[in-house]
């Protein structure tokens, strides 16, 4: 359906900053929902009702968090909020895989992919594509000993920033090469020496063994559903397997 006329056309246009047209022969701006505007104050905000704008396609509200994340700017209130209701919700879920995988990799790509993770985890998104992920939430690490400051989720997202930013397959590995750790963790108590007091007592000690070939498993389970290359899938799969060796 062509539309009549270049406010019309505009009007369909997902987000503000994307519903600006330009006369190539006088150069003239047609800009009726002010993204201009929004763009100076690095704010994604639907073009109208944003749950109007949600139900015609289920790709939008991944797309706000993609721009937010590739963009650095925030997700106007009235937007954001459309995105955990019900309906939204089930529509972004009836998209095709290989559309959200295509904006998953955009924000893998971006320069700080924890960003629009944190928004995929917080909207629900994450465990509508990526439950496995998801579990990783809340999973305690650190034991006695201090290692680990982060829980296993927050590790991944900040291990994701910390890859190289031009090669897919290390974002990756970086963000699944701990995801098998919730199914592998136990807690053992046993008896250490406690540094501070110079005494032997009974301590936790958290383990994780054999997680980096549980991690790969899921890792594969998970890349393949997304219809990642086989190529892609194991090279991936390869770096989480072999992340424990230097």
């Amino acid at each position: 359906n062509y539309a009549a006329t270049i406010e019309e056309d505009l009007a369909r246009r997902d987000f503000t900053m994307n519903a600006i047209a330009v006369n190539l022969k006088n150069g003239k701006l047609t800009d009726p929902y002010h993204g201009q505007r929004d763009i100076k104050r690095k704010l994604i905000r639907t073009v109208g009702n944003p749950y109007e704008r949600f139900m015609e396609d289920g790709l939008r509200p991944i797309r706000a968090l993609r721009f937010a994340s590739k963009l650095d700017f925030k997700i106007e209130e009235n937007t954001y909020n459309s995105i955990f209701d019900k309906k939204i919700q089930e529509k972004v879920l009836s998209i095709s895989i290989e559309r959200f995988r295509d904006e998953f990799v955009k924000i893998l790509q971006s320069k700080k992919p924890s960003v629009g993770l944190k928004l995929m985890e917080k909207t629900g998104i994450l465990t509508l594509f990526i439950p496995e992920l998801s579990k990783c939430r809340g999973v305690i690490q650190s034991d006695y000993r201090g290692f680990h400051k982060f829980d296993v989720l927050d590790h991944l997202f900040y291990a994701c920033d910390g890859a190289v930013q031009e090669k897919l397959n290390v974002r990756l590995a970086a963000l699944f090469h701990d995801i098998g750790k919730p199914e592998a963790k136990k807690i053992v108590t046993q008896q250490a020496l406690n540094i501070k007091t110079g005494k032997s007592e009974n301590v936790e000690t958290v383990t994780f063994y054999n997680h980096e070939k549980i991690s790969r498993d899921i890792t594969e389970k998970v890349l393949t559903r997304l219809k990642f290359s086989n190529d892609m899938i194991k090279n991936v799969c390869h770096l989480v397997n072999e992340h424990m060796f230097h």
